[in-house]
């Protein structure tokens, strides 16, 4: 090993023909390296997956009373909560296999 003329650190080298090629040693990338920002685009595709999957079990439902009430309505789509999916697919998949 050589010493980094640039500034400290180990420097290995590997000579090519005639020309020598060094590569400094200075930082390993771990796993502790991930961004948060790689994290929350994660989480907001699972969310927007199973958002868009419980308005469409709903509007294969066809939206009756016993869905319960929507969160919002925007326009005329009535608009669930995410997690009312598992609620559903829990007490109906009994009466409606094929949509679950």
């Amino acid at each position: 090993m050589a010493q980094n003329p640039a500034g400290p650190g180990p420097v290995s080298a590997i000579i090519l023909g005639r020309r020598q090629i060094a590569f400094s040693r200075r930082r390993a990338v771990t796993g502790t390296k991930i961004l948060i920002g790689q994290i929350m685009v994660v989480f907001a595709l699972i969310i927007g997956a199973v958002w868009l999957a419980t308005q469409i079990t709903a509007d294969a439902l066809g939206h009756q009373a016993a869905l319960g009430a929507p969160w919002f309505i925007a326009g005329e789509t009535p608009i669930y909560k995410p997690w009312r999916l598992f609620q559903w697919w829990y007490a109906y998949e009994a009466y409606a296999p094929e949509v679950f």
